[in-house]
């Protein structure tokens, strides 16, 4: 079975818990995932609720004519455009750096593990 579709429950159903935290990384890697997942959350809940806030309480604000741009509610969507796309620059980037590794590491594990060999760090 590829190592992507493997779950530890699946490999010991007797010890569904005791058996991912005993691998090697993974508390580290489920901590980060968790962390990196609720600060990307708030930071595009933040700037999508400042947006609406903007709606709701200041429409005659937003619809505010800047000459050679058009109302300031179109320069507000061109910055929430650019902030979505600077939000998952900066998670991939994240991710690509401090979770791949780790991710490569628990899965270097649970296949050793798997074939009962000894583990060997693939960082190093």
């Amino acid at each position: 079975m590829p190592a992507h579709l493997l779950y530890a429950s699946d490999i010991c159903p007797d010890e569904p818990g005791d058996y991912a935290l005993s691998l090697p990384g993974y508390d580290e890697l489920a901590n980060l995932r968790r962390r990196v997942g609720t600060v990307t959350i708030v930071a595009v809940m933040a700037s999508y609720l400042g947006f609406f806030a903007l709606v709701a309480f200041a429409p005659t604000w937003l619809g505010t004519l800047v000459p050679g741009w058009g109302s300031i509610a179109f320069i507000a969507m061109l910055v929430m455009y650019a902030i979505a796309w600077t939000i998952t620059g900066l998670y991939l980037r994240h991710v690509g750096r401090r979770l791949a590794p780790l991710e490569k590491r628990v899965r270097a594990a649970l296949l050793a593990k798997l074939d009962n060999a000894p583990f060997e760090d693939p960082s190093k």
